[in-house]
């Protein structure tokens, strides 16, 4: 009888790259290359893990004296690296890798960026103040870039729009355009910039922070490009200031007529007056809708615009201060939610729910990957009933819930049930109730998830303590944010302690504003860490990276 031959499955580097590209977090993508044989892996993933390995025994980090310091290392998906790197196997290992990046983002003072690009690379080019950056930045990549961010400090900084506008239509690759605004009262005619942009192939555009006059003829230019380009997903946020003969229902009209887009997102500005009443029901196309400033009187013409839609994310905001509670229009909303059947995210904030309203909501979980509630009076037996449901949800990813009036005993309720929930990775209860006591019962189920923020509750010494006993545990999360509370100079230097004990850790943990005064024993302490990134004691921008997060 012929002896059978054992066989030995081998994949080709080839596709195990393919495979890598799909993968979403940096934890993953470490452990894929970690749990894979050296010939399976493709030299670009063979570097990445190099470099994985690198940053894990602290060779590759950001250095004091160093541009981004102090910043973490960040390899995937997103490249973050430090500013200067003078190890030549390290620079190699970047360069085989770089094929891995399809995009790499970058702010204009990192002109050019430290690392090399690839010729195919695809930037992203952010935090342009001045004209001068960008004609550099053209110049520099005139084929390849995919994003401009053009920030509005000082309107002496950049010519006529018309020119800025012919610049940019030179740049084939170019898909997304940010026009952000950052001081009051910038007068500048963006119309120009719409119709040259409305012949191009520019996908995504974003106006933001508007605190200034918006002028007619910007409104009727991007209502044309709206009904006319390609424009697939639109953004404007500001108090716009207006004219007593505008006509704003210009681009409310722009949106319905679009046969091209799928996200809109608008944030406090007067369309929102007149959003559903000139679009009555939500075109068919429209896949993510998100408004923040609406009014609660208006629950009745947003629950009839969104019944009948396709929505796979929804975000309504609206505005503080209504004494006048709607359950029985609240009860609508929420029941027209639970029967959207392509919903994967959902955002209600500022709107009171009752315990029939979460009831419904509950039932809608299992379908979502994001359920985000924002001062909705949610109590300890609200959240019971969301916690509930928890074991039914295989697809949940994010459960925030801040803002609200639970305070122990809704931990505890959660805190038992996540572990039945692995596929919840972030946890969000900040600006709540929550003590010492509630920490403790967090504690055992924490390694779990990714990310949780406690921020702004009502945490002590002792919460800070228990949090510190479980820090071995959490070196793979990317934040543990306890700022706000009164963690005291005791708990904060027992976090900082433990922190000293770790070899490598994902992300950092936020202990800012957590004592009465700054202390100069803490500072020695952080300076003592092995990385100063895993802690953020000062205030720090780290919390809103626009390129990490």
């Amino acid at each position: 009888m012929a002896k059978r031959t054992k066989m030995t499955l081998v994949l080709m580097p080839e596709v195990v790259e393919r495979v890598a590209t799909c993968i979403v977090t940096s934890k993953d993508m470490a452990a894929f290359l970690q749990a894979l044989p050296e010939d399976w892996l493709s030299e670009p993933l063979a570097a990445l893990r190099q470099l994985y390995r690198a940053v894990q025994t602290r060779r590759l980090k950001v250095l004091a004296g160093d541009k981004v310091y102090p910043r973490h290392v960040r390899l995937w998906p997103h490249l973050e690296l430090p500013y200067e790197i003078h190890d030549e196997e390290l620079c190699g290992w970047i360069v085989k890798a770089m094929v891995l990046y399809p995009t790499v983002a970058f702010d204009s003072n990192d002109l050019p960026p430290s690392y090399p690009l690839q010729p195919q690379t695809q930037l992203k080019v952010h935090a342009i103040e001045t004209s001068e950056l960008l004609q550099e930045a053209i110049s520099r990549w005139p084929e390849r870039i995919q994003l401009l961010e053009l920030l509005f400090v000082d309107a002496s900084e950049w010519p006529r729009a018309k020119q800025v506008a012919a610049s940019l239509t030179t740049l084939p690759a170019l898909r997304e355009v940010i026009f952000q605004y950052e001081a009051y009262d910038i007068k500048y005619n963006f119309s120009p910039m719409f119709q040259a942009l409305a012949s191009t192939r520019v996908r995504d555009v974003k106006v933001l922070n508007v605190h200034t006059v918006w002028p007619k003829a910007a409104d009727t230019a991007l209502a044309k490009w709206l009904r006319t380009g390609s424009i697939a997903a639109l953004t404007l946020d500001g108090d716009f200031v207006l004219p007593n003969e505008f006509d704003s229902s210009a681009i409310c009209k722009g949106i319905a007529a679009s046969k091209t887009l799928v996200d809109v997102e608008i944030k406090s500005t007067p369309l929102l007056q007149l959003f559903f009443r000139e679009i009555p029901v939500l075109p068919p196309h429209l896949r993510s809708l998100s408004l923040q400033g609406l009014s609660l009187d208006d629950l009745a013409l947003i629950t009839a615009a969104i019944a009948p839609s396709q929505l796979q994310k929804i975000q309504l905001g609206f505005d503080p201060g209504y004494d006048d509670e709607f359950p029985n229009e609240t009860l609508a909303l929420v029941d027209a939610l639970s029967h959207l059947r392509s919903l994967r995210q959902c955002h209600l904030f500022g709107i009171q729910l009752s315990g029939t309203d979460v009831t419904r909501l509950a039932s809608l979980l299992p379908q979502l990957t994001t359920l985000h509630l924002e001062a909705a009076g949610l109590d300890d037996d609200k959240v019971a009933i969301l916690a509930a449901a928890l074991p039914q949800c295989s697809s949940l990813e994010l459960l925030h819930l801040s803002h609200q009036d639970f305070g122990d005993a809704g931990v505890a309720s959660l805190a038992a049930v996540v572990p039945q929930c692995p596929s919840l990775k972030t946890l969000n209860l900040n600006e709540n109730l929550v003590t010492d006591k509630g920490v403790q019962a967090l504690c055992p189920i924490v390694h779990h998830l990714d990310a949780i923020n406690l921020s702004y509750n009502t945490i002590d010494v002792d919460g800070a303590l228990a949090i510190s006993h479980i820090i071995p545990e959490t070196c793979h999360m990317t934040r543990i944010c306890l700022h706000g509370n009164r963690l005291r100079k005791e708990g904060v230097l027992a976090i900082i302690s433990a922190l000293g004990d770790c070899v490598y850790r994902q992300g950092f943990v936020n202990v800012y504003d957590t004592v009465f005064d700054d202390d100069d024993a803490i500072e020695e302490a952080i300076e003592e860490l092995p990385d100063a990134a895993w802690i953020i004691f000062d205030d720090d921008s780290r919390t809103e990276s626009r390129r990490t997060y």
